[in-house]
């Protein structure tokens, strides 16, 4: 969904809701959806990291922008819906002290790149399915075809592209890259400033991060025949560093923050953007500058229609 047709349509909706109406009932939020059709998403994942030391700055950045597909394919028999998601498609744009880094899966000009590490693992994914199994409140329970995913793995001729699609295909991660940003809904119907707390946890690389959400109900506009359920959240980020972490550098700030729209007519989050934000700051040393690193990451997805 552009951002134009969005705001006009809410802006159009809290107008009439506010000029008279009454105000709309408490609804029920969960996973359908309902169309029966595929949605279709473009979704940014994007890592920033500047770390100051005296009066020097250095700064990474990672930005990857994501074609993907999701739709229900079936239902289990305990209530759950399998869920299919489909990267069709991505860029990604790299940046370091060391110089610039830039691919387009679509572009035919960049097939030279298609084999540098930093894409070809999710070069050659591209177009796999992924059936996530999903309660109704969006907690991904399984992955119903994971011996399937493992098969095409293992077909694959070289052995380093394997060893990363391992990883990045085993059910730890698959689940981690999406239950944080599923997993958002309450059990009860909610109405305006009604609120509720989420949780989720990633573990990476020896360290193991637990955000706490408070979710609040901002806004409950009429749209076609569902409701756009406007939400925000904040809250705090537990960190269990790796043993290898520098000790002197200590965690000052640790942060989530962001919004999301819940579209009960398509029965799915149509809008998601989340920041968290770390800060760490410490002295190597009696006599050494002080050191300050801070790390964002960002995670956005937006309804697409053509």
């Amino acid at each position: 969904m552009s951002i134009t047709l969005a705001t006009s349509t809410m802006c159009l909706a809290w107008a009439t809701m506010t000029s008279g109406g009454d105000e709309p009932e408490k609804v029920a939020l969960a996973y359908t959806f309902r169309t029966e059709e595929p949605l279709r998403y473009e979704m940014m994942r994007t890592s920033v990291m500047s770390q100051l030391m005296g009066e020097q700055l250095s700064m990474m950045e990672e930005r990857i922008i994501s074609d993907v597909t999701r739709e229900q394919i079936g239902k289990t028999d305990d209530g759950a819906l399998i869920m299919r998601q489909i990267t069709n498609s991505f860029t990604m744009k790299e940046s370091t002290p060391a110089g610039e880094f830039m691919f387009d899966s679509e572009n035919e000009e960049d097939q030279d790149k298609r084999t540098d590490e930093r894409v070809r693992g999710i070069y050659e994914s591209l177009g796999w399915e992924i059936d996530y199994v999903i309660s109704p409140k969006g907690e991904v329970l399984r992955v119903e075809n994971l011996e399937a995913l493992e098969e095409k793995i293992d077909a694959m001729s070289e052995e380093q592209i394997r060893a990363e699609l391992e990883e990045a295909l085993s059910l730890d991660t698959l689940i981690q890259d999406v239950n944080p940003f599923m997993h958002l809904l309450p059990e009860q119907e909610v109405g305006i400033d009604d609120t509720w707390v989420s949780s989720f946890t990633i573990i990476d690389d020896g360290m193991t991060m637990t955000a706490t959400q408070q979710m609040l109900v901002e806004s409950l506009l009429d749209w076609k025949d569902g409701h756009y359920v406007g939400v925000k959240f904040e809250g705090d980020v537990d960190m269990q560093l790796p043993p290898e972490f520098p000790p002197f550098m200590a965690l000052t700030k640790s942060t989530i923050s962001g919004n999301f729209i819940f579209n009960t007519h398509y029965g799915a989050v149509s809008d998601y953007k989340s920041t968290i934000r770390l800060v760490f700051s410490g002295t190597p040393g009696p006599g050494m500058d002080n050191i300050s690193l801070v790390i964002g990451l960002h995670m956005e997805y937006e309804l697409q229609q053509d």
